[in-house]
């Protein structure tokens, strides 16, 4: 068995999906896996020689693809959102960019650390569905998506950051075309951009996959948290032990210094320093990061008091 796998990355964020996938090979050494990795024409020929030895020195199979960057130029980007760029929008090419053998594909975000096998997720049946994914709960609970989508909210929002491709269905239903014409038609309509262009158009056909698939750690923020019911709550706390995907969504990332001490983030430092990227200075800013991590020594009770204010859970 073989598990696919898509990612989208540009020369900023090559570092980071460097480290994603160091983790998803540490984790996944008994599975064969085969990864395509979409970039653009500008993707530096030094990070693509990283990426390739990252594929040799695991024994994986590594695939740089190329994109035309005209194809998704004119796509709506939030600039609010200064984390993401244009390759986000990459994956919806997925069937003009894979090989027509490849009949399922597993998406991941840059910003994310693997820490189990993917066998049991991959084995999820995905049959008269376009899509699976976990629950955003932010923007299942607390957001008006459903108005500016115009969808009714019994059908949930997804998270796109991790997302299992049914193409075979996609090719059937000329599921690229549909996303296509859907941005055209609500182009200016699409404050989380891809990601509310696959719920607006998959919404109907998406199996729902358990939270550990996509543990998303902006919904550990107490902001968020005290918003949540009581259930989805209960089923956060449950999924923690038996998280196999960490997400590290939201505008704070691992790489950054106000997110230092938050969830998981000992755990990401663990596979960037395992990376082709471990002697990059991949926090931003590396001088703040320092002052932040000067003081957290300097005065632990303080370092303390912050994180408790942050967080529901660090772990």
């Amino acid at each position: 068995m073989s598990i696919n796998v898509i990612c989208a990355t540009d020369n900023d964020f090559a570092p980071y999906c460097g480290v994603m996938l160091t983790s998803l090979f540490e984790n996944n050494r008994k599975s064969k896996l085969s990864v395509f990795v979409l970039v653009d024409e500008s993707f530096s020929s030094r990070n693509q020689q990283k990426y390739k030895q990252l594929g040799t020195k695991y024994g994986q199979a590594l695939h740089i693809v190329k994109v035309d960057s005209k194809q998704t130029a004119d796509f709506p980007i939030n600039q609010s959102f200064c984390h993401i760029s244009q390759p986000t929008y990459y994956r919806i090419l997925a069937t003009q960019l894979l090989p027509r053998e490849v009949s399922k594909v597993l998406y991941l975000d840059c910003d994310i650390i693997v820490a189990g096998s993917l066998e049991p997720m991959w084995a999820t049946d995905l049959e008269g569905k376009a899509i699976a994914g976990v629950k955003d709960g932010w923007m299942t609970f607390e957001n008006n998506s459903y108005d500016h989508l115009q969808y009714d909210r019994k059908y949930g929002y997804f998270n796109a950051g991790v997302v299992m491709l049914n193409l075979d269905y996609w090719r059937q239903n000329d599921i690229g075309t549909r996303m296509l014409d859907y941005i055209r038609e609500n182009h200016g309509n699409l404050p989380y951009m891809d990601q509310d262009v696959l719920n607006g158009t998959l919404h109907e056909s998406t199996e729902w996959l358990p939270e550990r698939y996509n543990l998303q750690t902006k919904n550990l923020y107490k902001a968020y948290w005290t918003d949540f019911p009581e259930h989805y709550q209960n089923t956060l706390m449950q999924e923690l032990s038996q998280a196999v995907i960490i997400h590290y969504c939201g505008r704070h990332k691992p790489w950054n210094y106000r997110y230092s001490g938050g969830p998981y983030h000992s755990l990401w430092e663990h596979y960037r320093r395992l990376s082709p990227y471990k002697c990059c200075h991949v926090r931003r800013p590396i001088g703040k990061y320092l002052k932040r991590r000067t003081k957290d020594l300097l005065f632990p009770s303080k370092r303390k008091k912050r994180l408790a204010a942050t967080w529901q859970i660090t772990v």
